[in-house]
């Protein structure tokens, strides 16, 4: 009697996309199953995130059979010619023995990842306590944590107004605000080549605002998106030029993507950062934002 047992990961097809919905709804419903990113309600949404990355989902998701048979999904959240990206999942189902079965994917995933990419990230929703063990056994090693937030229309919060300040959005490239911007950005968050890493932002169609005081001197600047094909936007950098912090130039700029997102018909807004940034925390509460989830940031060095 031949008991081998035969795991493949598969190339998403037409007939796997209601499968796979299913898997992801359960996950999001299910906080012992959920990871942090991309953290999605259902398939239209991981689609959404993918086309972010300028990718397909028959380039990102894999359906898992044993012995032919679906017993989960797995994917790499990434653009194309990167070498480095996201872990997707793994999502199994129920039925199955989690426990055994996380570390055979994992592996299997990682085997297949390896000739072509140089690390992959996870974020793992902390209550997930099962993959957070299992990565920790294969050497995935922690970065940091993270914490999800959301604001949601009609979110009472306290909002300042300042008539002394000018909101604009950046459009074009190499003029003086795009280069105060840069810098703003550069000195607030560490970036390296600020100017190239804001262009790409640019380039991607994500939004771009600053606050200038009456001389044009920029303050600081905000950039977010909203998620084509969804009903929320994510506000993923907030900075603040150092001599003008504390005169709720930050709180401004976050009310100013509220009107924008308002306007754009977008009832929610998604911001993530790390947990042991009490200032900042401590800000979004104020405006609105209410946590959601906290993660854990693992990463798996696949070359050097």
């Amino acid at each position: 009697m031949n008991s081998t047992i035969v795991l493949k990961l598969n190339t998403v097809r037409n007939e796997a996309l209601t499968y796979i919905d299913e898997l992801i709804r359960e996950s999001w419903k299910d906080e012992n199953q959920a990871i942090g990113y991309p953290r999605c309600k259902d398939l239209s949404e991981l689609v959404a995130e993918i086309e972010i990355y300028e990718n397909t989902i028959e380039h990102c998701v894999y359906t898992v059979t044993r012995n032919g048979d679906r017993v989960g999904m797995v994917g790499f959240l990434h653009s194309p010619g990167d070498s480095e990206g996201y872990l997707i999942g793994p999502f199994l189902n129920p039925t199955i023995n989690r426990a055994i079965w996380l570390p055979r994917v994992l592996t299997k995933f990682i085997s297949k990842l390896h000739n072509d990419h140089q690390h992959v990230d996870a974020c793992v929703v902390e209550t997930n306590n099962l993959l957070c063990d299992t990565l920790v056994g294969m050497n995935w090693k922690e970065l940091n944590r993270q914490t999800e937030m959301k604001w949601e229309l009609g979110t009472e919060a306290t909002t300042i107004h300042d008539d002394k300040f000018n909101f604009s959005e950046l459009i074009i490239k190499e003029n003086s605000a795009f280069n105060q911007i840069a810098e703003v950005m550069g000195n607030g968050l560490g970036w390296e080549s600020p100017k190239t890493r804001l262009v790409q932002y640019l380039d991607e169609a994500y939004k771009v605002h600053y606050v200038t005081d009456q001389t044009n001197k920029v303050m600081g600047a905000v950039i977010w998106t909203i998620v084509g094909g969804t009903d929320f936007g994510r506000l993923e950098y907030l900075a603040v030029n150092p001599a003008d912090r504390r005169n709720g130039i930050g709180a401004q700029l976050i009310h100013y993507v509220f009107q924008q997102t308002e306007r754009a018909g977008i009832p929610r807004l998604y911001l993530s950062l790390d947990s042991n940034n009490t200032n900042a925390l401590r800000l979004y509460k104020k405006v609105g934002f209410k946590e959601t989830v906290r993660s854990v940031i693992f990463r798996k060095q696949l070359s050097d």
